[in-house]
């Protein structure tokens, strides 16, 4: 059986990482991060949004990570 872009994500963020629209585009095939992070929402999961700084070019990024992990 085939893992969704979604499942793979919240895989991510249950681990206690972070994740970019860049990350997400290339590791996990997801075009539209804010959507997918929107139906993680929906689904009961608390995830936070900040900005941080690019490590290549020193822009700002959007980056998301889930709070409350359970161990």
């Amino acid at each position: 059986m085939k893992t969704s872009g979604i499942d793979r994500l919240y895989t991510r963020l249950k681990s206690g990482r972070s994740v970019t629209k860049n990350e997400a585009k290339t590791r996990f095939g997801l075009k539209n991060l804010s959507s997918a992070v929107a139906k993680l929402r929906q689904a009961g999961f608390e995830i936070d949004t900040t900005t941080i700084r690019d490590r290549k070019n020193g822009g700002k990024v959007t980056a998301y990570r889930m709070n409350n992990i359970l161990y």
